[in-house]
């Protein structure tokens, strides 16, 4: 099975504003209202596709698109994708002189996740599985409800259903407007 397509899209996610306490520096800047997603769908010659993508919040989707369509794509077609940890090896000595990490390693992070994408499919197995699989359960805590600026009725009525399937805690947001030290 050899890479024979690497396609990249780029869509932006509007993320909910949510009532935040400006702290510091961070006050300063601006609140971010998007996520933006880089895509990347991986065809092979034998009909087995993989999807992946990353995520930036704040600028620099369009460099991290440049590099997968630019360096990435054209470095692993008629690759097995299937050989994930040799590609990766491959991919991070390419980038040795200039160092694997930022935008070089989060390009290549939506290309790993088709390639893995790609490998469960060809093993029959879900992506979850060949990662080691699952479990049953997980502890968590409520952190989205009690937000400042939410009264604590509605906070009660938003958190008691997340409570009774089992969330151990929940998180409070207190203060009002910026906050000064």
């Amino acid at each position: 099975m050899r890479i024979t397509t690497i396609a990249t899209n780029h869509l932006r996610v509007p993320l909910p504003q949510r009532g935040r306490v400006p702290l510091g520096e961070r006050s300063r800047q601006p609140s971010l209202n998007a996520a933006d997603l880089v895509t990347a769908s991986v065809e092979t010659d034998a009909g087995v596709k993989g999807f992946g993508f990353t995520s930036v919040l704040g600028p620099g989707a369009a460099i991290v698109r440049a590099v997968i369509d630019g360096e990435w794509a054209p470095f692993h077609f008629g690759e097995n994708p299937c050989n994930t940890d040799r590609l990766f090896a491959r991919a991070e000595a390419r980038f040795q002189h200039i160092g694997f990490a930022g935008v070089a390693a989060r390009a290549y992070a939506a290309l790993d996740l088709a390639f893995c994408d790609i490998k469960a499919k060809a093993a029959n197995v879900p992506l979850f599985q060949l990662c080691g699989g699952g479990k049953a359960s997980a502890p968590f805590f409520v952190s989205d409800v009690a937000t400042a600026g939410r009264d604590a009725s509605e906070v009660l009525k938003l958190a008691k259903p997340l409570m009774k399937q089992g969330a151990t805690g929940l998180r409070v947001e207190v203060g009002h407007g910026d906050v000064q030290a």
